[in-house]
């Protein structure tokens, strides 16, 4: 039996019960080949691990890794699809300018905020979007942020509002 009072960190509900199961697991006999319990521990597993992470928080450093990545995938996309000019912009602090810069309709300049966040703060994200534009003279910000359950830059979302919308088809019928 696995003595857990020994270990130096506290541990979770969740994986003491995995650890409690895989304890108590039992290999098939040798001559009951077709009844395997591998599964059954695969298993719980995957729900500890799933578990466990759902508790784990991000450092900022794989925070701010992982929103230059999303940075750097959004720009090359638009880069390889809309215009070569696009691409990330160096982070100026208070006077940020946006993530992604060269994003043009007809002759106005487009800022799109990039977010990769675990939770939606669209209004709060909107209101970076448009104090980023005005410091570019941009009519338009928008969000480009994490759809959860993949990594293909084209299935990303951006929101904007209404006002924006109806803006960018008002440009794209001149």
């Amino acid at each position: 039996m696995l003595d857990m009072s020994n270990m130096g960190q506290k541990v979770t509900r969740p994986y003491k019960k995995f650890l409690l199961n895989i304890q108590s697991y039992k290999p098939c006999s040798e001559d009951s080949e077709s009844q395997t319990h591998v599964g059954h521990v695969q298993h719980l597993s995957n729900i500890a691990q799933q578990t466990m992470g759902n508790n784990m928080t991000r450092s900022r450093a794989s925070a701010k890794a992982a929103g230059a990545r999303f940075e750097r995938d959004i720009a090359d996309y638009l880069a390889a699809t809309v215009d070569d000019r696009i691409d990330r912009r160096v982070k100026t602090g208070a006077a940020d300018k946006g993530d992604i810069g060269g994003v043009r309709i007809n002759e106005h300049r487009v800022v799109i905020e990039a977010k990769n966040h675990a939770r939606l703060d669209l209004a709060g994200w909107y209101a970076e979007a448009s104090i980023e534009a005005a410091n570019d003279g941009a009519p338009l910000g928008v969000i480009a942020h994490k759809r959860r359950g993949t990594t293909k830059p084209e299935h990303q979302w951006i929101t904007m509002t209404l006002a924006d919308f109806a803006w960018l088809i008002r440009q794209a019928n001149q």
